[in-house]
């Protein structure tokens, strides 16, 4: 039981974390397009869409790294625990 709080926690938090990450990365590299906007502004849809591919695929990604580095401390925390 110990074990799966530590790894959940640490899953959690690294998570998190490589959300913020991303989430910094993106907006840094974002170039807005000034001119293309306002040509486009006449075209614009009422209703608004919060949702795509592109954030799943970044969170499934960000899910995946935080639970390999997760259980990598696991390994390790369970390797000391054990030598002892």
């Amino acid at each position: 039981m110990k074990n799966f709080i530590i790894f959940s926690a640490s899953f959690l938090a690294l998570f998190f974390l490589l959300q913020i990450l991303f989430g910094m990365l993106l907006t840094f590299l974002y170039t807005p397009d000034i001119e293309g906007a306002w040509e486009s502004s006449a075209t614009l849809s009422s209703e608004t869409t919060l949702y795509g591919i592109g954030p799943l695929l970044l969170s499934i990604l960000s899910a995946s790294l935080a639970a390999m580095i997760a259980y990598g401390l696991m390994r390790k925390i369970r390797k000391k625990h054990l030598s002892r």
